[in-house]
């Protein structure tokens, strides 16, 4: 259901690989947090493994350059690591840090299935999602980006930091003993930084590629500052891009924890 801007076209659904694939994964987790909804100290890992094989038929469109895609057999491993520090600075303040990184191990080149991006309000917010022409550090996109946008990243990276404090909204009448409160709500003021981007390992013709035991320039990530107010059952924030500074603020709405 569309709320604004009922006038603008859905976004095409992406068109992605056909075939058949058998996929075995293992996964592992650790979780000391204290509270698993409005966390402020403890550790959360998430780590993923994924071996899949099968055969390709058909593949969806993407990008010049991003893949070589021959119909036929293939197999492939892929990873992902999701690591946040949860800390307490005070009794109303906390520090939060997050790591992320992920995609293709070894093996033939990711299935679109099983490709990533780093776009949206999810990552950094800061930039709008799937808006960025050219060459696309979010996507993966070069010049001509598919209907639908679909995500063309073989690996990604992001990191994000928050500074959470208490504040408190009120709004009363009277003085003394007959002061009563009308309004009372209690949420938490969010300040956080983000950088990340994708990029591709079996695509050696394009500029988005890198070696398979290197990581990018760190001038090249996305990068952004934001702050705004949470109060748990949803949150507002402002969101403005720093590596690409002629992009507009964002205002987004959420209605859990950014991590």
């Amino acid at each position: 259901v569309a709320l604004l801007r009922n006038e603008l076209a859905w976004r095409d659904n992406p068109m992605l690989d056909e075939g058949r694939f058998h996929v075995a994964g293992m996964t592992l987790r650790v979780d000391t947090r204290n509270d698993v909804f409005n966390p402020w100290a403890g550790w959360y890992l998430r780590a993923e493994a994924e071996r899949g094989t099968g055969t390709v038929e058909a593949g969806g469109p993407t990008s010049p350059g991003v893949r070589a895609l021959r119909p036929g057999p293939t197999r492939y491993v892929r990873g992902f690591l999701d690591l946040r520090r949860y800390n307490r600075l005070g009794p109303n303040a906390s520090l939060n840090l997050r790591g992320v990184i992920g995609g293709w191990l070894s093996g033939d080149a990711l299935p679109l299935e099983k490709r990533l991006s780093i776009d949206g309000p999810g990552t950094v917010p800061g930039f709008d999602f799937r808006s960025i022409g050219g060459t696309d550090v979010g996507t993966c996109a070069q010049s001509i980006a598919p209907a639908g946008g679909p995500a063309q990243c073989e690996r990604i990276a992001l990191a994000q930091l928050e500074y959470r404090t208490d504040v408190r909204f009120s709004v009363s009448r009277g003085s003394g003993a007959t002061r009563r409160t009308r309004f009372r709500a209690d949420g938490t003021w969010v300040f956080f930084a983000d950088a990340g981007r994708g990029w591709l390992v079996n695509a050696p013709g394009s500029p988005l590629n890198v070696g398979r035991h290197e990581l990018p320039p760190l001038s090249t990530y996305r990068t952004d500052l934001g702050g705004g107010v949470d109060f748990d059952a949803f949150g507002v924030y402002v969101a403005k891009a720093l590596s690409v500074p002629q992009e507009p603020m964002n205002v987004f709405l959420r209605i859990r924890h950014r991590f």
